[in-house]
């Protein structure tokens, strides 16, 4: 049976930690985000573990990209656990800190591409 080692866990909470330090409150581990926001930035980062697959053999690569998606869900996941569940579904910009989405990491990619499949 396949287990999650410690050092794997370990990884993926500085993952989030990181995040929060970086994002502040529109970060993955402010449990008052909205289900609605928090959905692209999972899909973004699984995006990003595609592209690692095509575009890099590089396993560190792979890794970092598949720990940040970790972070993401398993934050997501704490966040629904620890609320009541009312509102989660919906984003009312009227009733919402004003989140964004991030963008492309990539500096000079006014519209960035999804990498092409073989």
């Amino acid at each position: 049976m396949l287990t999650i080692s410690a050092e794997t866990v370990a990884a993926v909470e500085a993952e989030a930690a990181r995040a929060y330090r970086k994002h502040g409150e529109r970060s993955i581990l402010n449990p008052a985000m909205p289900d609605a926001v928090r959905l692209p930035v999972l899909v973004e980062e699984v995006g990003e573990v595609a592209k690692a697959m095509l575009e890099n053999a590089d396993p560190a690569d792979l890794r970092a990209e598949l720990i940040q998606v970790a972070a993401i869900a398993l934050t997501w996941l704490e966040a629904l656990r620890t609320s009541d569940g009312t509102g989660r579904l919906r984003y009312d910009p009227a009733n919402s800190p004003p989140y964004q989405v991030p963008g492309p990491r990539r500096e000079g990619s006014a519209n960035p591409q999804p990498p092409s499949c073989p």
